[in-house]
C-alpha cells in the first residue's frame, strides 16, 4: 500500500469534517423537535461513518508522529 503524506491525511479529515458540519443542522431540528432521529437515520448513519473514518485518520497521524 502506498503511503501518503500528512498533507493529503489533512485535506482527509478536512473533508470530512466538512461534510459533518453540513449536516449540523440534523440535530438541530431533532433538537427543536422539528424533525425525529428516524427522520434523518440515512443522514446519521452516513456521518457515523464519516466521523468514524475521520478517527481512524487522527490515528494514522498520530502513529506519523510517534514514528518522528
Amino acid at each position: 500500500m502506498e503511503e501518503r503524506t500528512r498533507e493529503e491525511i489533512l485535506a482527509e479529515i478536512n473533508g470530512y469534517e466538512q461534510l459533518l458540519k453540513a449536516q449540523d443542522y440534523i440535530g438541530v431540528k431533532i433538537a427543536e423537535g422539528r424533525a425525529t432521529v428516524a427522520d434523518y437515520a440515512e443522514e446519521i448513519a452516513q456521518a457515523d461513518e464519516w466521523a468514524a473514518k475521520t478517527r481512524e485518520l487522527r490515528e494514522e497521524l498520530e502513529e506519523m508522529d510517534a514514528a518522528e
